[in-house]
């Protein structure tokens, strides 16, 4: 599991009703994390796309199938490589805190 492709990593509701009288341990076992192998998968074969959502935020979609990440620079920074949302066959991610002169290099793999 990529944990970038996760919205919520992990979460504990509470009953508003019936909370706990005193503090207390909550144990979580068996969390394994596994940075990935060496290997590129290939590029995308669908089409792809980078639509300004804001002033401050642009959108990048890739249509695949399957999983796909999208690399992006902003003002030749550091590079970010992140984890798509994948709904149906198409892969979205929204990046923000942008500002006007900005310039954005992106590929998808």
């Amino acid at each position: 599991m990529a944990l970038q492709s996760l919205l919520d990593v992990f979460l504990i509701s509470r009953d508003a009703n019936n909370l706990p009288a005193s503090t207390f341990q909550f144990p979580v076992d068996d969390i394994v994390y596994d940075s990935g192998t060496t290997t590129t998968p290939p590029p995308p074969s669908g089409p792809t796309s980078v639509t300004r959502t804001s002033t401050t935020a642009l959108q990048f979609n890739t249509a695949t199938g399957s999983w796909a990440d999208v690399h992006y620079t902003v003002n030749n920074g550091a590079q970010q490589n992140l984890r798509m949302r994948l709904d149906g066959t198409t892969n979205s991610y929204k990046g923000g805190g942008l500002k006007i002169g900005d310039v954005v290099r992106y590929s998808f793999t």
